[in-house]
């Protein structure tokens, strides 16, 4: 910690010899990364939330249209199915 000094002081002497247009520039790139990567976040929710939708509403329709019993029942050349 000698050869450096503290940690405050190190940060300190960075930023008093860094130009202010770069410290800005470079904010500026973190705050439009963190915009996207947010917006990105947000839209693969939605879009996860939506698939899971529409994939349970045709699970609900397919479960109403399966026949789970079927009974056939033959009567002089007549065929009826009873389901249940």
């Amino acid at each position: 910690m000698d050869y450096y000094g503290h940690p405050e002081d190190v940060v300190s002497s960075y930023y008093e010899h860094v130009e202010s247009e770069y410290i800005v520039k470079h904010m500026k790139a973190r705050k439009i990364i963190k915009y996207t990567s947010i917006f990105f976040v947000i839209m693969i929710i939605f879009v996860a939330l939506y698939t899971t939708y529409f994939v349970y509403q045709t699970y609900l329709e397919t479960k109403d249209s399966m026949i789970y019993y079927e009974e056939t029942i033959i009567r002089d050349g007549e065929t009826s199915v009873i389901e249940e």
